[in-house]
């Protein structure tokens, strides 16, 4: 196989990986298999994230631990240098609404597509509108 074929081939393997974390996105999430995401079940999986984020145990995410130094200042409210779990879920929990694109409550696999998620999160105007010609 030369560096072409390889390159190709990576190429697609990556490409199959995000198809497919697209598709599943929701599931880690869906604890009772329902099809939808409940607030209690979103904010339940950001718990998790914080638990496993949470690398020294201490109860407390440091910057290093965040990862992005963007995310951690708007997390990071009280601007003591480390994130609590109050505050993690705080802003994690609020975009439920935002994700939340028809109001009923409950998440679907379509909603919480990382695109639909970021255009509505981005969005200046409406948490509804989407860019032309945008579908999920």
């Amino acid at each position: 196989m030369n560096d072409i074929q390889l390159i190709k081939k990576v190429h697609w393997l990556a490409f199959v990986f995000i198809f497919a974390a697209r598709l599943c996105v929701a599931e880690p999430m869906d604890s009772d298999s329902s099809g939808n995401v409940t607030f209690d079940e979103y904010c339940a999986h950001w718990t998790r994230q914080f638990n496993h984020k949470d690398l020294d145990g201490n109860g407390f995410l440091a910057r290093a631990e965040v990862g992005n130094r963007h995310t951690f200042g708007q997390l990071d409210v009280n601007t003591d240098g480390k994130l609590d779990l109050d505050e993690h879920l705080n802003y994690h929990c609020k975009r439920f609404g935002q994700i939340d694109q028809d109001g009923n409550c409950y998440l679907s696999k379509q909603e919480l597509s990382p695109q639909a998620a970021h255009w509505r999160s981005m969005s200046k105007f409406s948490i509804r509108k989407q860019p032309a010609g945008y579908t999920v």
